[in-house]
């Protein structure tokens, strides 16, 4: 990417100004606009009471499902559901669902809710844009943005190793401390390319002299990463929004060394926006999702809230971090982490004062312009006719007049009334919305019973046993008395569980110390007592289920993909194996297909459905039909050349042949693919449902791994291996009732 000089870009910005002149009609340095009335801290004008008069609307739909990130400025769609505001309004089956990643929200919103995706997010401002031009989609996306969720609230953090360089708001001194370190890779990272995060860094580098993609390189990481990542040095700065600054300074883990109003003084940050179809066929649900959003916008401003806000959002089925994390920031008190500290900051997040919730077409049009400059959009975009399609201000007035905001408040031009200064000012100044050229106005032990239930489960051969063709029986009893039943069960037992308190006592010993990285098997109890062990069946809403319901939830993704890579695979094996050129044909191609990894498929998978839930099967189908496959195959060719000289001797029917000699000679080989199979299916549903979110036992690790609740991971972790090993010791039992005695040895 060719490197702007400082000259270029202000030209740049300065054409951009004059673009949205000509984009609005703003020809006239004459014409005068209302500032917006004075905010005192606590109140935002147009204010509705939470009692608001308005009438519920006739909605074509109750339902909704909307996305969020773990960060702050998600609260309006937070608080709208848990205050019931968006019941209010009629709109009562409105989900609100943790997404794991911008990707994961833009995927989700691709799909729609038709396909197991979303409705509409709390997104990054130039999303909806990149994904109507389908920049980052496989194809455009009709979105509508409706609402700006807030101004102000991210801020750039920096490793504790550039604390004594005094980096804060001059990026320069951070260009001098990346040239002595030679030799290592640079990472600044952000939550997504081209969104607002990615633009408030590259902006800030570029200041310094600091080339981004060349002297460092800009990196995405989701932003409930950004803390670890930063904890094992794997950057050395980020862009993101609260909780997450505060977190990695309450951790000690580094600091911040601004805040992004400190570079544009109530900056635009997320928007409310919805996919555009969904819109145009519910045009009512459509007003009421606005109508309780601004609401809530309206009642997380008030500084009596604050508090509440904050207790709500730091919940386990939203954010799922302490609540300190997030208050001192969202009240305006910011300890930088490296000395400074701020109180009632003006720079704070915004939720409806001074027209944060109003989305201003010359915002968008700024944001579109940092794409271009920095390659994401071509610089022949059509910005006025792409903003004109995605910006959606008219909605966003026929809510607030049906919501009662008065008219004197409701800004009426596209742009903000008053700004200090230029966007093309320098970025060491702060910025600020309120003067610019006055023409850009915008979950009774009998030891007898449970031997006879799980000692089989013992007797059979291990997983190591199950890469063989055969499966393992048990020796043939002695002739001497054989011992009782609970003394074997007991030989069996006793070892294992000597083993485990071993393990534990030496987990406890290693993590009991306070610089331990890991908790101790005591912690791991005490941080997950309630609910997740003491309630495994706990069901909150959304994702915030117990630890139970988790794993039923990826168990019936397993068993629907399992048993169709099953059918498959014992069906397509046998034709193989009994057809020499068939096998000849297929078997480089299924050499070359079975090597690939079950997560590469998913991308395809997403494609090829347009659906979450139906690709994280075919990943569980693909994964498990090649063992099934393989070893059918190979069952069907080993067949005993004496079986075979018998079937001919007795000219035996195709059919009998089939089901008398080959079928039952095939049986084992059968079973161990199919073990095989069921154990490789649990593994990659895990890894699948991280990716594509949702209830599940591997989207419950990914977020509990965001959220640093590492007790929680070792529990899960605990949960995945025991069902591993039940589903394990289930073929291997059914396959014992199956195979012939005689083909078992």
């Amino acid at each position: 990417m060719s490197q702007f000089t400082r000259r270029n870009f202000l030209i740049t910005a300065g054409a951009t100004t004059a673009l949205s002149l000509i984009a609005h009609g703003c020809s006239s340095s004459s014409e005068q606009t209302a500032a917006p009335p004075a905010v005192t801290l606590g109140e935002a004008p147009g204010t509705a009471p939470t009692e608001a008069t308005a009438e519920p609307l006739p909605v074509e739909t109750p339902a909704a499902k909307l996305g969020f990130i773990a960060l702050t400025d998600a609260a309006p769609l937070i608080i709208a559901k848990e205050k019931g505001i968006f019941a209010k309004y009629g709109m009562t089956e409105v989900e609100v669902i943790k997404q794991a990643s911008w990707p994961v929200t833009r995927d989700n919103l691709e799909l729609g809710s038709g396909g197991g995706g979303i409705d509409g997010a709390h997104i990054l401002t130039p999303m909806p844009y990149l994904m109507a031009l389908g920049k980052i989609t496989k194809q455009p996306v009709p979105m509508y943005i409706l609402a700006r969720l807030n101004l102000n609230g991210q801020a750039i953090s920096l490793a504790n190793t550039y604390k004594e360089a005094g980096i804060a708001l001059d990026s320069k001194l951070l260009k001098e401390a990346l040239t002595k370190a030679s030799g290592k890779e640079l990472k600044a990272a952000m939550t997504f390319p081209g969104g607002t995060h990615d633009l408030w860094m590259r902006y800030w580098l570029a200041a310094g002299g600091i080339a981004p993609d060349k002297d460092i390189s800009v990196v995405p990481v989701p932003p409930p990463q950004m803390v670890a990542n930063m904890k094992v040095g794997n950057m050395e700065t980020f862009c993101v929004g609260e909780p997450w600054n505060a977190q990695l300074v309450n951790q000690q883990l580094g600091y911040s060394a601004l805040v992004t109003g400190e570079l544009w003084n109530d900056h635009p940050e997320k928007a409310f926006a919805l996919r555009g179809d969904w819109v145009d066929a519910h045009p009512n649900s459509a007003k009421a999702l606005l109508m309780a959003v601004q609401e809530a916008q309206q009642w997380c401003e008030k500084t009596e809230n604050k508090q509440e806000m904050c207790e709500i959002v730091a919940k386990r089925e939203w954010f799922k971090v302490p609540v300190e994390d997030i208050i001192e920031r969202a009240k305006g008190n910011i300890d930088f982490g490296n000395g400074r500290t701020e109180t009632d900051f003006p720079y704070r997040m915004k939720f409806w004062a001074d027209n944060a919730s109003y989305p201003y077409k010359s915002h968008d049009l700024w944001f579109l312009a940092e794409n271009i400059r920095w390659g994401y959009l071509p610089p022949d975009t059509d910005t006025k006719a792409i903003i004109e399609q995605v910006n959606r201000e008219d909605l966003w007035r026929e809510a607030a007049t049906a919501l009662g905001v008065p008219e004197a408040e409701t800004p009426n031009q596209h742009f903000p009334a008053a700004l200090k200064r230029s966007l093309t000012a320098s970025p060491l100044t702060p910025i600020s919305r309120k003067t610019t050229s006055r023409a850009c106005k915008s979950r009774k032990f009998d030891p007898r019973w449970w031997a006879e239930i799980f000692c089989p489960f013992f007797l059979y051969s291990s997983p190591l046993q199950t890469m063989t063709t055969q499966i393992a029986r048990p020796r043939s009893p002695s002739r001497v008395r054989p011992a009782p039943r609970w003394r074997k069960f007991l030989n069996k037992l006793v070892p294992p569980l000597v083993g485990m308190v071993c393990f534990v006592g030496v987990w406890q010993l290693l993590c009991s110390g306070a610089d331990s990285n890991l908790p101790s098997p005591l912690t791991v109890w005490q941080e997950t007592w309630n609910p997740l062990i003491i309630n495994p069946f706990f069901d909150n809403g959304g994702t915030d289920k117990g630890l139970g319901l988790q794993i039923f939830a990826s168990l019936g993704r397993v068993a629907i993909g399992f048993f169709l890579a099953a059918a498959v695979g014992v069906g397509l094996g046998t034709i193989i194996g009994t057809n020499p050129w068939i096998n000849d044909a297929v078997d480089p191609m299924f050499q070359i297909l079975r090597t690939v990894p079950p997560l590469a498929w998913l991308p395809i998978a997403l494609a090829a459905f347009q659906q979450s839930n139906p690709s994280a099967i075919f990943v569980i189908f693909i994964t498990a039909i090649w063992p099934i496959l393989i070893n059918t195959t190979v069952g069907m060719q080993q067949v005993p050349q004496d079986y075979i000289n018998v079937a001919k001797v007795l000219r035996l029917s195709k059919q009998k042949y089939f089901f008398k000699i080959l079928f039952p000679a095939a049986v084992p080989y059968i079973f161990t693919g199919l073990r095989i199979g069921i154990g490789l299916s649990w593994l990659a549903i895990v890894a699948a449902e991280m990716l594509v979110g949702g209830v599940g036992i591997g989207f419950f690790i990914w977020d509990a791994y965001n959220s640093s609740a590492t007790s929680e991971i070792i529990l899960a972790l605990i949960y995945v291996g025991i069902v591993g090993f039940v589903l394990d010791r289930l073929v291997a039992f059914v396959a014992s009732r199956v195979v012939p005695e005689d083909q078992k040895s």
